[in-house]
């Protein structure tokens, strides 16, 4: 029986991702012959205050983090752009020289490794559950686990990684909110009750909570 390649073919699609990073999901959308129809409801925001990430870089350079664990890109990117901010892109550096390194993906660590940082780890299944099975394999009793990621984000990796042991630290270099134009929004639910959109996809369970409340508003 040959398998038929899936045919999106005059579907409207339609994604929730921040603005500026459905691109990678449009196209592929477009090339399975469907419509994407971007609307998003997250928007991405520096810290106001960033004494927590001064602290972080530092206790990295102090060699005080045994894993250091990224959950996304933006996770990356916010970072850097902080350590640069601060002046200590060469002590984020030199310490992340001295952790093992995981990446929740490939997409995270070519991230990474586009700015010359290592990757030690990348799990099978690329979601909290696949890191906690990479560090599951290891001994993290009494391991320090830093995790620079969003605010807000599900306490569920903590928590197992705390019940093997380890002593975990989530360091929040960005934060989510609900996009403040919502314009976008207002057409979107117009074109969803008129039955427009065939499927909509989420990315994250922030993504869901967000879209729910742009159409409770």
């Amino acid at each position: 029986m040959v398998q038929e390649t899936p045919n999106l073919k005059g579907k409207v699609i339609a994604i929730t991702r921040a603005e500026g990073q459905a691109e990678e999901t449009a196209d592929l959308i477009e090339r399975m012959g469907g419509k994407p129809y971007i609307i998003p409801v997250l928007e991405f925001k520096m810290p106001e205050d960033l004494s927590p990430i001064r602290n972080f870089i530092e206790e990295l350079q102090r060699g005080k983090a045994e894993y250091t664990v990224f959950m996304s890109v933006n996770a990356v990117r916010f970072l850097l752009k902080e350590a640069e901010i601060l002046g200590l892109t060469s002590h984020l550096y030199g310490g992340l020289e001295k952790t093992t390194i995981i990446a929740v993906g490939p997409r995270t660590a070519e991230e990474l490794m586009r700015h010359n940082i290592h990757v030690d780890l990348i799990p099978e299944k690329y979601s909290s559950d696949g890191v906690v099975q990479v560090l599951a394999g290891l001994d993290l009793r009494g391991k320090s686990v830093f995790i620079p990621r969003a605010k807000g984000a599900s306490p569920t990796l903590r928590k197992n990684l705390e019940s093997m042991g380890a002593f975990v630290r989530e360091i929040h270099v960005y934060e989510q909110q609900i996009p403040m134009n919502c314009d976008k929004a207002k057409a979107f639910i117009k074109h969803l009750t008129s039955g427009r959109i065939d499927a909509i996809v989420f990315g994250s369970s922030q993504s869901v909570k967000n879209f729910l409340q742009v159409i409770g508003a």
